[in-house]
């Protein structure tokens, strides 16, 4: 049964903002055991500020702020606040999901500068990213925020610095052949275009599924600075391969 559920958000932000409202995107997905699949329902929010001036953000002043929708307990909940000027254009954002668990939730957020985003599951996937996966590309388990990371990277390199590989085969890369990290040659897939398997992509990326038709790559991450240049802005997404149990994490994605 559906109940009305509220998330309270908590904003400040890396730089002084002032920001005539704020556009709220919230998509609600199953919370499937290997995969994500696309979202139940999507709903978009503008807050506008109590004052004539609108929001002012900064490290130091949080603005706070509540939205209400009909979900389930269980439910996937990802979010993405965008500020935007009196102009339209945008000026900070931020993103983050997590399984839902309580009626009311709070949240808070330190937005940053725009980064580029692949759009969620609200703005669809790429055209190209119907390509039939290969079975050893890892794939993205449900999972709520934990900024504490993976607990060890398996294999005897580093997926997000490569560390450990050579001259010869210089990217790392989770290989779910072996389901281990293995060193490869360097793909030429950019991070957010479609990929079929290990070693697609490029240097720091890799190809994740989130279903059976949809496998995109990915930047690997250990911390939220690791995806500076990700279209995901958040460490925030395990990465697991086919067959795993789906509490296994192998390795992290910017999300």
């Amino acid at each position: 049964m559906e109940r009305r559920q509220i998330l309270i958000f908590h904003l400040t932000s890396e730089m002084q903002v002032t920001a005539q409202r704020l556009q709220v995107v919230i998509e609600l997905g199953p919370a499937t055991p290997t995969v994500i699949a696309a979202p139940t329902a999507c709903e978009s929010f503008d807050v506008t500020g109590s004052r004539q001036g609108g929001f002012m953000l900064s490290p130091l002043q949080e603005q706070s702020f509540s939205v209400r929708f009909d979900a389930h307990k269980g439910e996937r909940i990802r979010w993405t606040i965008t500020a935007m000027s009196a102009t339209n254009a945008p000026l900070a954002y931020k993103q983050g999901s997590f399984i839902l668990e309580y009626d009311k939730t709070d949240i808070e957020a330190r937005m940053a500068g725009v980064r580029p985003s692949k759009g969620g599951f609200c703005g669809g996937q790429p055209a190209d990213a119907a390509v039939e996966p290969s079975p050893d590309a890892p794939v993205v388990p449900d999972a709520g925020v934990d900024a504490s990371g993976p607990e060890a990277l398996p294999g005897p390199c580093n997926v997000v610095t490569s560390a450990g590989c050579g001259a010869s085969t210089p990217k790392c890369e989770l290989d779910c052949n072996v389901k281990e990290n293995r060193c490869g040659v360097v793909g030429t897939k950019p991070i957010g275009a479609a990929c079929l398997g290990p070693y697609d992509c490029a240097a720091g990326g890799g190809c994740a599924c989130s279903s059976p038709s949809s496998c995109l790559c990915y930047q690997y991450c250990n911390i939220d600075a690791d995806c500076a240049a990700a279209p995901g802005t958040a460490c925030v997404q395990p990465v697991n391969c086919p067959g795993d149990p789906p509490t296994l994490e192998r390795a992290r994605i910017c999300f």
